[in-house]
């Protein structure tokens, strides 16, 4: 990886389920204009759903000069698509963002010798792990179906056990989630003008008054602007 891999920037990753409700499909381009607006880079991986909507977004969303710096893609199929899986690869976004300039990050273990499904779990851990190299507000926060969204719930507990600062966006009232590490917890986000049904949380090591969410500033006040 180039650009952004060698600034130790705020990095913000935004992944989430395959398949989305219409009330989190509408927040996932808000979201990502907030860490855009907030200055820190957006990360994200190769899958259907919402890491295809925010690829995209970001890409609407940002500078194409910043694109190096900015967008940063962990893909667990090589370039041209090789190795990817039609049920869940977004190739099509993957490869508009790096002709476009983002700096991406391609198979995570060769294929076919390395499984797709072993690539998805280095793909995890090499996103986690990016994110926990980055400036203090770095974060990730999944976008969640269900309670039982196993691939972005399992990047949720490798970024709790990294020390990573973690958030959800659910089409749900919220927790049952699962305890991600140790004897945390779940804590709701007040204040967020959210649509009916959808709730924020914040996995929370520390009492939730001593948190910081660094893209909070930026979240549009006014739902109607979405």
């Amino acid at each position: 990886m180039s650009g952004v891999s060698s600034v130790r920037s705020v990095r913000v990753a935004v992944v989430g389920s395959r398949s989305l409700p219409p009330s989190l499909v509408g927040l996932v381009a808000p979201f990502v204009a907030a860490v855009v607006a907030s200055g820190a880079a957006v990360v994200s991986s190769c899958c259907v759903g919402a890491d295809r909507l925010v690829v995209l977004a970001a890409l609407r969303l940002l500078p194409a000069a910043s694109l190096p710096r900015r967008l940063v893609v962990f893909a667990a199929f090589g370039p041209g698509g090789a190795g990817s899986s039609s049920a869940v690869s977004a190739v099509a976004a993957v490869l508009r963002a790096a002709r476009r300039g983002a700096c991406v990050r391609w198979a995570c273990g060769p294929a076919p010798r390395v499984p797709f499904r072993v690539r998805l779990f280095r793909r995890a851990l090499a996103l986690v792990g990016f994110v926990a190299a980055g400036a203090p507000g770095s974060c990730l926060v999944a976008v969640l179906a269900s309670p039982s969204s196993r691939g972005s719930l399992r990047s949720c507990a490798l970024a709790a056990r990294a020390g990573v600062p973690v958030g959800a966006l659910c089409a749900f009232s919220g927790p049952p989630l699962p305890v991600l590490s140790g004897s945390g917890l779940w804590s709701r986000v007040p204040c967020l003008p959210l649509p009916a049904g959808v709730s924020a949380w914040r996995w929370c090591r520390v009492a939730p008054a001593q948190l910081a969410l660094p893209w909070s500033e930026a979240w549009p006040e006014d739902v109607s602007s979405w």
